[in-house]
């Protein structure tokens, strides 16, 4: 498995995420999350396990655009030696299932089966979320885990995340968590994205963590917002594919016009790295990349990485 491997509290990564989606989300969306005290532990890497959560909110977001119920319950399951109808991946024995549901419009029966294709939406362009229902079975499986959906045109939609619970002897749940998110010290960043729910996610992550932040939803904004602030702007975060003008066309820009300011590039599309991609922005001096959506530990750290000691 890609990344950490370490003991995970269940309840800590919905609890943050459940604090983030409370500021982020409008408030016709009411948020109900259930985590029992009691929740079995699991193994994993806690900051992928929070981008498939995130992304399954959102999508849940979306599907509510006039407002509704969002729900995440967590519960202990015993998968029996049946596993029949679960999907192939579905192995019997002790888990923890997270569920989200939501009471939107729900998804077509004849779009069921293809909701984990690779590249396959329903949504218009520039409207995805960044990590696509492929990539969020992918990052599961890889955990040894299975997803599973249900749905009802009109009446709303459940996704079911189950992981195995990690129930060997003496282990200690949480141990082994990671440092509390680095803080800011009042310095300015852009966030470039032509999704409007990726920069405000970005935005608020970054304005709870100590920084001051504006936004842009293309390279060509982004530009202007550079010039007016030149003298105090520390670093750009940029997505690579934006209308107008793109992360790369943005990147060569401010290479030539502020070759000390930092950019971090941020992706949700793997095959955005590989058609090309990662020569341009190794050209460019870009090393550091971050996967939407923006989990609160890996956009801090990443940007602290960057600027911790600047003021």
């Amino acid at each position: 498995m890609d990344g950490e491997n370490i003991a995970i509290r269940v309840r800590d990564v919905v609890r943050e995420l459940e604090g983030m989606l409370l500021e982020m989300f409008p408030r016709s969306i009411e948020i109900l999350a259930n985590v029992p005290g009691d929740t079995w532990p699991v193994r994993g890497d806690p900051t992928q396990l929070h981008q498939v959560l995130l992304n399954l909110c959102v999508n849940s977001r979306d599907a509510m655009p006039e407002g509704g119920m969002l729900t995440l319950l967590v519960k202990n399951v015993l998968i029996a030696e049946d596993c029949a109808g679960r999907g192939p991946d579905a192995r019997p024995g002790p888990y923890v299932r997270i569920t989200v549901t939501d009471s939107g419009t729900g998804i077509p029966p004849e779009h069921m089966d293809k909701l984990f294709d690779p590249f396959f939406t329903t949504k218009e362009v520039g409207k995805g979320t960044g990590l696509g229902l492929a990539t969020v079975a992918g990052i599961v499986k890889r955990h040894s885990g299975f997803v599973g959906v249900q749905s009802e045109v009109g009446k709303g939609t459940a996704f079911e995340v189950h992981l195995p619970a990690a129930l060997h002897a003496g282990e200690q749940p949480g141990t082994e968590q990671v440092e509390p998110s680095p803080r800011g010290r009042d310095q300015l960043i852009l966030v470039v994205d032509d999704e409007a729910n990726i920069r405000a996610i970005a935005r608020e992550v970054l304005l709870r963590h100590g920084y001051r932040v504006l936004t842009a939803s293309d390279g060509r904004e982004a530009a202007a917002i550079v010039e007016a602030h030149a003298n105090e702007l520390r670093l750009v975060i940029t997505d690579i594919d934006m209308p107008v003008m793109d992360g790369i066309g943005l990147i060569g820009l401010l290479r030539s016009r502020y070759p000390a300011l930092k950019v971090i590039v941020s992706t949700g599309i793997q095959s955005t790295l590989r058609l090309g991609r990662r020569d341009d922005l190794k050209n460019l001096g870009v090393e550091t990349v971050i996967q939407k959506p923006y989990s609160t530990e890996a956009i801090c750290h990443a940007v602290h990485g960057m600027i911790g000691g600047e003021k």
